[in-house]
């Protein structure tokens, strides 16, 4: 599925916009639901969203210089490469421990990981490339 390039660019700010409300991650911020299974050793699949502050900057730069300020099907491509280049340095091999990559979004600097246990939960959320996790909720749309 492709995208069109000024939704990318909508989706992109927001993230920016979140990345800097987000903070430190402390396990504090994460739901009582996630953790009480996590301690109880229950496996989750939970979305891990990665800090792409300075990737989505340089894409903004990128745009800003021609194009209209809007980015190209080539700014996109390019940022798609950083989210690479980010998720392979934190999980090397589709792994952080006992975490392990279940979805990769590519377009995107989200992972679905599936996190075993609280020690897991632990290591991935002090990690400073992880803005955030949350729970993979379904979302059935009204009318659905």
């Amino acid at each position: 599925m492709r995208l069109h390039t000024s939704a990318i660019a909508i989706l992109l700010a927001a993230l920016v916009q979140y990345s800097h409300a987000q903070g430190q991650n402390e396990l504090l911020g994460i739901s009582p639901t996630v953790l009480s299974l996590a301690k109880a050793g229950v496996s989750q699949d939970l979305i891990v969203n990665l800090d792409a502050t300075n990737a989505v900057f340089r894409l903004k730069e990128r745009s800003q210089a021609g194009n209209q300020g809007f980015p190209t099907q080539e700014d996109v491509e390019a940022l798609a490469r950083e989210f690479s280049q980010m998720k392979k340095s934190l999980f090397p091999d589709g792994k952080l421990g006992r975490n392990r990559i279940v979805k990769d979004f590519s377009h995107l600097p989200t992972v679905l990981v599936e996190v075993p246990d609280l020690e897991s939960l632990v290591l991935l959320v002090k990690q400073p490339q992880v803005k955030s996790v949350h729970e993979n909720q379904s979302f059935r749309p009204p009318g659905a």
